[in-house]
């Protein structure tokens, strides 16, 4: 009976890596045919978004997140974003110690007036990103979920009794 719900658990998890993977490049396909624009930085910064007391009294590390807001038109109405991209823009300070340097970086590259390439979504020209999803996690999630799927298939007959 353990042995049985081993094996569901294990095509559960399976399922949901499977989903996740291609939920994931559905929006990376999605995201590749979106119309790219000329737009223009109007600020970004750098954000500490949580910084608390622990239990015994100390201060914990800071979170950081990055912050923009760019200027884009599509069909001659002006419109504002926000995103940069759907992944994270957070990164926690390890020790209280100052904004990691890539998010640093991500600011000095974005100052005022800077020029950006703006990905919109085709029929929703208010919904936008600097950065399209890129192809990284959706074909591991997928291919984790398809070999914890292989897996689990091939042990079915041990587990029979």
């Amino acid at each position: 009976m353990r042995q049985r719900r081993v094996m569901v658990l294990g095509l559960l998890i399976a399922s949901i890596a499977i989903l996740v993977g291609v939920f994931l490049l559905h929006r990376f396909h999605e995201q590749a045919g979106w119309q790219q624009v000329d737009g223009r930085v109007l600020e970004s910064s750098l954000k500490i978004i949580r910084s608390y007391q622990s239990s015994g009294g100390s201060l914990s590390s800071p979170v950081w997140t990055f912050t923009i807001r760019y200027r884009y038109q599509v069909d001659g109405r002006t419109y504002v974003g926000d995103r940069y991209s759907d992944d994270s823009q957070t990164a926690d300070a390890k020790g209280g110690k100052p904004p990691p340097a890539d998010l640093l970086e991500r600011v000095a590259r974005h100052p005022p007036g800077a020029p950006v390439t703006v990905h919109v979504a085709p029929g929703r020209p208010d919904r936008a990103v600097l950065r399209p999803m890129p192809l990284i996690w959706q074909p591991l999630a997928f291919g984790l979920g398809l070999l914890a799927l292989c897996i689990a298939w091939g042990l079915r007959g041990r587990f029979r009794g």
